[in-house]
């Protein structure tokens, strides 16, 4: 066996051990069969090909072998290059969703058409070439094309990832980036001589063998498919993968034409081999997170006239603390902001804890030696509430701070210090380390940090204001429950109170006897009612729609009311209107709207009406009274609010449950009244289409 030939055999074995090792992994992950299958076709292509050569009488059975694995590259390598290490890989684009779909084309093209429809095979056995044909020649560009698609969505996950997990995934994307250099300089050799020499096929194994020992040595640090990367739309567009392919094609086009009037054989293969092995050591330099931040602080200081872009960096900035929810995420997004701007790999926020007098790092909180705290009345704090400077450890001028707070310096290997400052307090500081760039900071810096700390205060101190006012409002609503409840329980308590000092009298009397039962009876009621209003406020019931009619529902609600003191009148313009509400629910607002009705009543008698209808779409239900009315700064301040009421009886939460079961359902409530008139309510529901 020759060299050639152990090459292509090292390169079908390592091409299916590799298949075969990341499907063993995980077999129900679409990455991993994606992968697998992409990398079995690889193998068989390797295969087909190899065996073509060796066994020439069958030649056109192998090729046909070849063009089934390269049939089913596009579909395989795509759905790989869309879901590997990627966090929302099933919620794709529509785009992507066709292109998955068109790229089963090459295989029906292979299952329905013979071998010769893509190729002759005159030149095989005698000069190692094959003559492609129309139909060839167009599956070869449709799998150039899927190529390209697929090494700018690698190039768009290894793009979007980061620190650790750009360190844990780099190599296999690179990797995978190097099989499909390999088969787009391939490919694109076929397309422009409208040949495939097969004397390539050894420099296309090497460099493939190349790819997969990169693989293999990620897959030793167990990252296939650990890392979960969200991809920015923005980062296609960036892309400079299609650019370097263009520009790749252009100067193998050159380099094809001008290899014509030199010795073809001289130094071909070697040198073809040492361009894509520095293409892989070129890629990877370009891919380092600290070239690209040394070119990027390059050009923007000899480029531009600042050296930010400001309108970018505010965007960023409140596009990410606006999206935030809790107080831990905001300072993750502040801290986040200013690493990315300087270009740090290390960065905390430490925040002022007043009972402690210390400051105490918020925010990373998983990492190493985080019980260090820096005391309110150290060096480096009077500094900043002397200067308000940015701390440089550079600046030579300040040795004594370094060595005064050496602990803190050591550990968190701080270089830059900006601290957080509100009306000369000094509420935390942010400190950033381990630059990618050596370059010297100015005084633009030192300023764009302090804006950004200012916002950053701003930031904290709104979060902490907001925490403190729902505290507060939290504890007024407990103290005016408790002022309620104190006050009905008083009259309980003094009610039994009285009856137990003349039970000692009149304990033997039948009559009282019947009067304290009656009395204990009415106040357990009493108890029982208060208890069920303010678990009812506080539960978060379910709501289970029906279609229901709301006419037979309002008037089941009345009936009850219909008495000698209520004079209750309901008029209906539709025989039935049907609306999807919680009858339950519903049935409970128009209860106590007709409890407020009667108990606003004058002289003890209620006249009320009921209006039942339809008005823009709309299933809509009037109740009037003429009891004594609200006034128009009631109704605008206070009545949807809990705990406020104008009866004597009751806690003010009727008309705030109200509220909120109308505006589950879609509806709403509004209210006209006025004082010694009556009151007019007005509920609104969405009709059953």
């Amino acid at each position: 066996m020759n060299l050639l030939n152990l090459i292509s055999v090292i390169s079908i074995i390592s091409s299916l051990t590799v298949a075969l090792f990341v499907l063993r992994k995980n077999i129900k992950g679409i990455p991993n069969i994606a992968f697998a299958l992409g990398m079995l076709c690889i193998g068989l292509i390797e295969f087909g090909d190899y065996m073509s050569l060796v066994e020439t009488q069958r030649d056109l059975f192998y090729k046909r072998i070849t063009l089934i694995g390269e049939s089913l590259l596009p579909i395989s390598w795509l759905i790989f290059s869309l879901t590997y290490s990627r966090k929302n890989y099933k919620e794709i684009s529509l785009f992507w969703k066709l292109a998955i779909l068109i790229s089963i084309a090459p295989l029906i093209s292979v299952v329905s058409l013979p071998a010769g429809y893509f190729f002759n095979l005159p030149y095989l056995e005698i000069e190692g070439m094959i003559i492609i044909d129309k139909i060839g020649y167009y599956f070869y560009l449709f799998i150039l094309i899927y190529s390209v698609l697929i090494m700018a969505n690698l190039e768009e996950t290894l793009r979007s990832s980061s620190g650790s997990i750009r360190w844990r995934i780099k190599f296999f994307i690179i990797g995978c980036g190097g099989i499909m250099a390999s088969l787009i300089y391939y490919y694109s050799h076929v397309l422009l001589y409208r040949i495939i020499n097969m004397n390539l096929i050894p420099v296309r194994e090497a460099f493939i063998i190349s790819s997969i020992l990169l693989i293999t040595i990620s897959l030793l640090r167990q990252t296939f498919q650990k890392e979960e990367i969200s991809i920015s739309r923005n980062i296609f567009y960036k892309s400079f993968t299609l650019l370097t392919v263009g520009l790749y094609l252009l100067g193998l086009s050159v380099f094809g034409a001008g290899i014509r009037y030199i010795d073809e054989d001289f130094g071909r293969y070697t040198s073809v081999i040492l361009l894509f092995i520095g293409s892989i050591v070129l890629i990877s330099f370009i891919l380092s997170e600290r070239i690209r931040r040394r070119v990027k602080v390059f050009i923007d200081k000899n480029f531009y006239k600042d050296k930010y872009d400001y309108r970018a960096q505010w965007l960023n900035f409140t596009q990410k603390i606006s999206s935030t929810k809790t107080f831990e995420e905001l300072l993750s997004a502040v801290l986040e902001t200013f690493a990315s701007a300087m270009g740090a790999t290390s960065k905390s926020i430490w925040l002022y804890n007043k009972s402690l007098d210390k400051f105490i790092r918020a925010v990373p909180r998983d990492i190493v030696n985080r019980q260090i705290s820096l005391k309110g009345c150290s060096s480096l704090i009077s500094f900043f509430k002397e200067k308000g400077w940015v701390f440089n450890v550079k600046d030579e001028d300040y040795k004594e701070i370094i060595d005064e707070n050496r602990e803190f310096f050591e550990t968190t290997r701080a270089m830059l210090v900006i601290p957080l400052m509100n009306n000369g307090d000094i509420i935390g500081f942010v400190e950033l380390g381990g630059f990618l760039s050596n370059e010297i900071y100015s005084y633009e810096d030192y300023d764009f940090l302090k804006t950004l700390a200012k916002q950053t205060t701003f930031a904290i101190m709104k979060e902490r204001l907001e925490e403190e006012l729902l505290e507060s409002r939290e504890m007024e609503a407990v103290g005016r429950i408790s002022s309620f409840v104190i006050h009905d329980i008083k009259n309980m308590i003094s009610a039994i109170s009285m009856s137990a000092e003349n039970a000692i009298y009149n304990l033997h009397d039948p009559e009282f006897q019947k009067d304290m039962i009656k009395m204990l009876k009415n106040t357990s009621e009493k108890m029982k009612g208060m208890i069920k209003k303010l678990s009812d406020m506080t539960r978060s019931k379910e709501i289970i729609f029906e279609i229901r009619d709301l006419v037979s529902l309002v008037q089941e609600t009345a009936n009850p009311f219909c008495n000698g003191k209520t004079n209750l009148k309901i008029e209906c313009s539709e025989e039935q209107i049907l609306c999807r509400i919680d009858s339950e629910e519903i049935k409970k607002v128009f209860e106590n709207l007709l409890i407020n009705s009667i108990e606003s009543s004058k002289d003890g008698v209620a006249n009320i009406t009921i209006n039942i209808g339809k008005n823009n779409g709309m299933a809509c239900v009037i109740v009037r009274d003429d009891g004594c009315g609200m006034s128009p700064e009631y109704i605008e301040k206070y009545l949807f609010k809990p705990f406020y009421t104008t009866k004597k009886k009751g806690i003010g939460i009727g008309l705030y449950q109200c509220k909120n079961i109308i505006e589950i359902h879609g509806g709403s409530i509004h209210v006209q009244s006025t004082q010694g008139v009556g009151t007019e309510v007005r509920v609104c529901l969405p009709l059953n289409h």
